[in-house]
Formats: C-alpha cells, structure tokens, sequence
C-alpha cells in the first residue's frame, strides 16, 4: 500500500467569474522511503497540488474530482476542514523552509484526533 495516493486530481480556481484549471488528473504514487520532487514550469500547479494534500486551498478553489489517499485512508472529505484553519498556519506554508514543519504539524493533529495512524 502507498503511504501517499492521489488519483486523477483536478482543482480549479475561481478568477474575474470563470474557472480556470490549475490541475488536471493529477496522479501519483508515494511510498514509505520515497522521496518524490515535482517539477514544472511556473504556474504549472506544483504549490496548487501541495496546498491541496494540506487542505490549506483559499476559499476560491475547487477539488473537483480525484482522492488523496494517506495510508488508504481517503482524505479528500477530511481536507475540506483546514479551509477553516487560522492564518498563521497559511502564513508559516507561505514560507518554504516551513512547510515541511507544518505538514509535520498537520499529520500529528490528525493523528491525535484519531483519523490516522502513523
């Protein structure tokens, strides 16, 4: 099983009354021990992709189709709740050098609530 699994993701923004896509069937497959770098040109999505496996998307963004699933576990309902998150935690991912902190942070909080186990 795949520690990370994301199937056929699409996300949109909404922008001036239109939508546009930033992801298109997005796949991939992360196992325990991997280590994974996404390239792209600027605007390709790469940010977009990792906001959305932290559910930290702004409120004028979709995930339209696809699952993130984390150890099985199909996140992409769960993910909706970070939408509420504080801004400090958006500010701290704003900042690369953080962003693997936050994450880090993000996986214990749901482990605590019991929606994980790591």
């Amino acid at each position: 099983m795949a520690l990370l699994e994301i199937k056929g993701l699409d996300i949109r923004y909404k922008m001036e009354g239109r939508s546009v896509l930033a992801c298109d069937g997005v796949s991939l497959s992360v196992n325990d021990g991997d280590s994974v770098g996404i390239v792209g040109e600027s605007g390709s999505g790469k940010s977009t992709l990792a906001m959305r496996i932290l559910g930290l998307l702004p409120q004028d963004t979709t995930a339209t189709d696809g699952a993130i699933l984390f150890k099985g576990t199909d996140l992409t309902r769960l993910l909706e709740a970070p939408r509420r998150a504080s801004a400090i935690v958006s500010r701290l991912l704003t900042e690369r050098k953080y962003f693997f902190y936050a994450f880090a942070a993000l996986l214990r909080s749901a482990q605590k609530a019991g929606i994980i186990s790591l």
